[in-house]
C-alpha cells in the first residue's frame, strides 16, 4: 500500500516540480514570452525562479494546511480536493482584519501556485499608505554611511548588503559616478546611477573599503538591517533624483547617453502591443492618504526612463506610484 502524503508535504512536492533550473532568468523568461506575444503580467509564470518565492509559498501553504487539519480536516487530505476550502481560509484572513493588504495578495499568489489557480476572493486594494514595515526612516535622517549609501543609490536592502567597492566606477561617456547591482530582485543586472549631489560622501565610503581590502561595502548587521528603512531611503532617493533631473538638463543628456535610447510600449485594451509616442506621463484616479482623490500630475517621461533603468523597474506606473506620487 502506498504511503500516504501529508498535505505539506503535497505542496512541498508541487512547488519542487515548479521550480526553475539554476541559472534561468525571469526576465529572461519574461522577454521571451513578450516576443512571443504571449506575455500578460496578471498571470502566473509556469515556473518559480527564486528560493524565496518557493519558501513564501511553502509557509503560506502550510499555515493553511494547519488551520485545515485544526478545524477538522484530515492532514492527508488530496490537495485537489482543497481549493475551495483554501478561498474559505483566505476569505477569513481578510475578514479579520488582522493581514494588510499586501499580506492577503502574497496568499493569494501563493495559493494560485500550489493550486494551478488563482482564488475566487475579492480582496482590499494596496495603498503605500498601508506599509509600515521597513518604510518607518525620519526623511533626511540617516543614521549611518549604509543609510546614506542607500538614499544615494536607491537601492534595495537586498542589494546593498551585496554591493562590492569594485562594483562602483566612474562612467567616462557621461562623466557620472555609477554601481553595477548584480542578480537583483528577478536575476537581473542593472547600472544604478549615483545621487550626484551625493557622489562624493558615497566615493570616500567606497574608497576607504577599497583600501581596507574588504569585499563586501557593509558588513552585515542583521537585527539593525531588519530595523532599517531601505524602501523608504530608496523612494526618498528617486524623487531627489528626479528633482535633479528636472533642475539640470545636462545632467538629463548625460543619464540618457548611459542607457539605451527609449523605446516604449504597452498593450492596449484589444490585446495588442502599441508604441508610446507622447514624451509627458499623466496620472489618473490616484488618491491622497486620506483616501481622497488626488490631483493629476504630468511627468517626464524622459525622466522617468531614468529613474526606471537606475532602480530596475521596467514599468512607468510602478516608478510614479511606488516612488514618486
Amino acid at each position: 500500500m502506498p504511503r500516504r502524503k501529508t498535505i505539506q508535504n503535497q505542496i512541498k512536492y508541487k512547488l519542487g516540480k515548479q521550480m526553475a533550473a539554476k541559472g534561468e532568468s525571469k526576465h529572461a523568461a519574461k522577454e521571451n514570452l513578450r516576443e512571443q506575444g504571449k506575455y500578460n503580467p496578471t498571470n502566473l509564470m509556469e515556473k518559480i525562479y527564486g528560493i524565496q518565492s518557493r519558501e513564501t509559498a511553502q509557509k503560506v501553504g502550510n499555515n493553511f494546511a494547519n488551520w485545515h487539519i485544526a478545524n477538522g480536516g484530515s492532514r492527508y487530505t488530496q490537495l485537489n480536493d482543497l481549493f475551495e476550502r483554501a478561498e474559505q481560509w483566505l476569505a477569513e484572513k481578510r475578514d479579520s482584519s488582522k493581514v494588510s493588504a499586501y499580506t492577503l495578495h502574497t496568499y493569494r499568489s501563493a495559493l494560485g501556485r500550489i493550486f494551478g489557480k488563482t482564488p475566487n476572493v475579492e480582496l482590499p486594494p494596496r495603498t503605500r499608505e498601508g506599509i509600515t514595515r521597513s518604510r518607518g526612516h525620519v526623511p533626511g535622517n540617516y543614521r549611518d554611511e549604509k543609510d546614506l549609501v542607500a538614499y544615494a543609490v536607491q537601492t534595495r536592502p537586498s542589494d546593498l548588503a551585496k554591493l562590492n567597492p569594485n562594483d562602483f566606477r566612474d562612467c567616462p561617456r557621461t562623466g557620472l559616478y555609477v554601481v553595477d547591482v548584480y542578480d537583483s530582485k528577478g536575476g537581473k543586472d542593472r547600472v544604478s546611477i549615483v545621487l550626484p549631489e551625493r557622489a562624493r560622501e558615497v566615493r570616500e565610503i567606497v574608497e576607504r573599503a577599497k583600501s581596507e581590502g574588504r569585499t563586501r561595502l557593509f558588513d552585515p548587521e542583521p537585527k539593525k538591517d531588519a530595523e532599517r528603512g531601505g524602501h523608504g531611503y530608496r523612494r526618498e532617493g528617486t524623487q531627489a533624483f528626479y528633482r535633479a533631473l528636472e533642475r539640470d538638463p545636462t545632467l538629463r543628456v548625460r543619464c540618457l547617453r548611459l542607457y539605451p535610447e527609449r523605446d516604449e510600449s504597452y498593450v492596449n485594451r484589444k490585446g495588442e502591443r502599441t508604441k508610446v509616442t507622447t514624451d509627458s506621463y499623466t496620472t489618473r484616479n490616484l488618491k491622497n492618504s486620506d483616501g481622497s482623490r488626488a490631483p493629476n500630475r504630468t511627468y517626464d517621461r524622459d525622466l522617468l526612463y531614468i529613474c526606471s533603468l537606475s532602480l530596475g523597474h521596467s514599468r512607468t506606473c510602478v516608478v510614479v506610484n511606488s516612488y514618486l506620487f
